[in-house]
């Protein structure tokens, strides 16, 4: 869980990777995987986050076991590299976290559908603010 006190949330100091599992006729796959990975550590680097808490394959498993511990055959992957800590955009603020995060949109399995949650969403709407 990433801490609400922290420069990723609150400046969005952060590097992540959107990545794309797909249902296949072999199961599931995950597109681009090496070079998404790849791409978000490089990011970090750029950032500047020295010493980083996983290696490549590190979140290649990371990303496989989100997968399956959640039983997704087609989902969307987020994997985040964020600093701990105070809420300074420094590196030296805090160590580098790594955390995934997954959504699957409409491709919940069976079992998750009938134990999810339901709720009504209020969208807010603006209305004219007239100034004469």
């Amino acid at each position: 869980m990433v801490p609400f006190v922290s420069a990723a949330v609150q400046y969005g100091f952060a590097v992540f990777e959107g990545i794309r599992c797909y249902a296949t006729d072999k199961g599931s796959a995950v597109f681009r995987m090496h070079e998404h990975v790849e791409r978000l550590l490089d990011s970090a680097h750029i950032v500047g986050f020295r010493e980083l808490p996983v290696t490549a394959e590190q979140v290649q498993t990371a990303i496989n076991q989100t997968i399956a511990a959640n039983e997704f055959s087609s989902c969307y992957i987020r994997p985040m590299i964020y600093l701990d800590g105070a809420m300074s955009l420094t590196v030296e603020a805090g160590e580098p976290r790594f955390v995934v995060a997954y959504g699957s949109g409409r491709r919940f399995s069976e079992r998750r559908r009938r134990n999810a949650a339901s709720a009504p969403i209020l969208l807010p709407s603006r209305g004219c603010i007239r100034t004469s």
